[in-house]
């Protein structure tokens, strides 16, 4: 997934997800929570460069995100378990990045899905 990381272009970025409306006021606690545990936990992991907690917590990130609908944040967490497997730190940290620009303009829609 692209995310462009010129500071101007990065405001404007905005990541639609489609939510089953039976479990949106659900989805919308877990996108709030899961920002506040990712930035508090995951990020000082992935810097400290604390494999071990870094892979449990994204584990976990990519799990819960697929199961509530938010699909491309599963996308990148995703990519980034796998870059922590790898102990690409470059990576991982730019991926973080583009997390964070996911939290704070993630849009989301309540559908139907029956």
């Amino acid at each position: 997934m692209y995310v462009n990381r010129d500071e101007k272009m990065r405001s404007k970025q905005v990541y639609l997800e489609e939510i089953d409306s039976e479990i949106f006021d659900l989805a919308q606690n877990y996108i709030v929570k899961t920002k506040s545990r990712y930035l508090n936990e995951i990020v000082p992991a992935i810097n400290s460069e604390d494999n071990l907690v870094a892979v449990k917590l994204t584990h976990s990130l990519k799990g819960t995100s697929g199961s509530y609908g938010f699909f491309k944040l599963h996308e990148m967490a995703v990519s980034l378990e796998k870059m922590l497997k790898q102990k690409q730190w470059e990576d991982a940290k730019s991926m973080m990045s583009d997390i964070e620009v996911y939290f704070d303009s993630v849009e989301m829609k309540a559908v139907d899905l029956d």
